[in-house]
């Protein structure tokens, strides 16, 4: 709805929300509070009343809001300090030390920049706020509070010039009937009515003075309902809705510059991470704390009895050779649940370019397994299987798998299955080693469900 929620809308259990009314007065062609209050009765001044209390309760609200955000904000700042002064990473080197060390500046640069917020709230967003409801205390000694005693001695004369003018009309009506029936009577009857219209006409004028004095009372109380005084109001509320926006404004500010310089901080630690290099880290721990490749032989017995002193012990240098690592070919996506993976397997063949695939390439590269599937990775004889297939190599399985085709086999964690091809869709073929449970024909199962063995 334009214009926002209305009262009844946003909060019907409010003083305020008691006044609401759907249909607007045709006369109302004014928002000025001095020409929009009146009414029959003091309608306008209650609900100018319960505005102004609202009002109060409402900033009341902001400042305990503003309260608590800086305690959480200090308390948040206090242990991101607290956690920069952690150890972490003092063991490493090279590149990846500096972005250790970067996430500890900057963790620590955070603090600084969320304690320094919270000084730009308690000036810029609690002390004003807390200043502003001075203000309206103010204006509620001034203002408010003497309208509303005059509201209460208003009802007070209200019900006193009631009082008179019902005793005045009553009195008019008795001169009245009296003066009719004297026209009529003669003699006694006269005189006792004479008597009776002296009588009224005395306590006519003592209530006629008492009605005139009552009306004017209510009539000096009703001057101090002034134009000024709801003039005054909508002037305190128009700074005080323009003072929240700006203030409920300069805290988003706040919140976003913190924001963005946290974001800040997170790219720099990006950008070091990045210059991590896991070849370098290793070539530059090798480089500066290697011990060599020589190998000496471990010492040998030597009796006393020797004659001639031994040589020097024999060594050479280390030519081994480092097989290609091989991770294991299920992904950690996989391993908390056997059903996922099950379905994944089915509905997404492995692509040739995930890390199995290049694991695999890499086995090929190395000479262990070749192009033609031809080949293997230990120094073990080759074998068969069943089948006359030659065995490349061999897997154990991580997780439970069905079968979903004919040509597939079931698995369970700890099953050995002996590979004999390696197709780039991620299907392999092989043996199953378990004979209680081994089917003939079935010779097909994923290989994101095993890891060498």
């Amino acid at each position: 709805m334009p214009g926002g929620l209305l009262a009844s809308e946003s909060s019907p259990a409010t003083p305020l929300s008691r006044h609401f009314h759907d249909l607007p007065d045709p006369n109302q062609t004014s928002s000025d509070f001095c020409n929009s209050f009146w009414g029959r009765g003091d309608r306008g001044v209650e609900v100018l009343f319960d505005r102004m209390h609202g009002a109060a309760r409402t900033m009341e609200e902001v400042q305990g809001f503003w309260r608590k955000r800086i305690a959480i904000e200090e308390e948040y700042a206090t242990k991101l300090a607290e956690l920069a002064t952690l150890p972490l990473g003092k063991d490493e080197i090279g590149d990846l030390r500096v972005a250790l060390d970067t996430v500890r500046a900057e963790t620590k640069a955070q603090a600084s920049r969320h304690l320094t917020f919270v000084q730009t709230m308690k000036q810029e967003l609690e002390q004003p706020s807390e200043n502003f409801i001075s203000k309206q205390e103010t204006h509620k000694k001034a203002f408010s509070a003497p309208i509303e005693r005059l509201y209460k001695e208003k009802q007070i004369q209200e019900k006193y010039v009631e009082k008179a003018r019902t005793k005045y009309e009553s009195d008019r009506a008795s001169i009245n009937l009296y003066a009719a029936q004297s026209a009529q009577l003669q003699g006694k009857e006269l005189d006792e009515i004479q008597t009776k219209l002296e009588r009224v006409h005395k306590t006519a004028q003592a209530n006629e003075i008492d009605y005139q004095k009552f009306a004017n009372m209510l009539g000096d109380t009703c001057k101090l309902d002034s134009p000024s005084i709801k003039k005054q109001c909508q002037a305190l509320e128009e700074e005080r809705i323009n003072f929240i926006k700006d203030n409920v404004w300069t805290y988003a500010n706040g919140v976003s510059t913190v924001c963005v310089s946290d974001d800040e901080s997170c790219e720099k630690i990006r950008v070091h991470l990045e210059q991590v290099e896991v070849e370098e880290e290793v070539e530059n721990f090798v480089k500066h704390y290697g011990t060599g490749p020589i190998i000496l032989e471990p010492g040998l017995f030597i009796p006393h009895s020797l004659s001639s002193p031994p040589g020097r012990p024999k060594q050479k240098v280390s030519t081994f050779v480092r097989s290609p690592v091989i991770v294991p070919l299920a992904g950690p996506a996989l391993a908390g649940n056997s059903l996922d993976a099950s379905n994944q397997a089915t509905k997404h063949p492995v692509d040739p370019s995930d890390r199995i695939a290049q694991a695999l390439d890499a086995l090929k590269k190395a000479g262990w397994v070749t192009r033609n599937g031809v080949g293997s990775i230990s120094s073990k004889p080759a074998q068969f299987t069943d089948n006359d297939a030659k065995v490349l190599f061999y897997v154990k399985a991580l997780y439970d798998y069905k079968a979903t085709t004919t040509e597939e086999f079931d698995l369970q964690p700890g099953d050995i299955i002996a590979v004999t091809a390696t197709p780039d869709d991620g299907w392999w073929s092989g043996m199953l080693l378990d004979e209680t449970r081994r089917i003939p024909g079935r010779t097909v199962f994923p290989s994101n469900f095993v890891c060498l063995y």
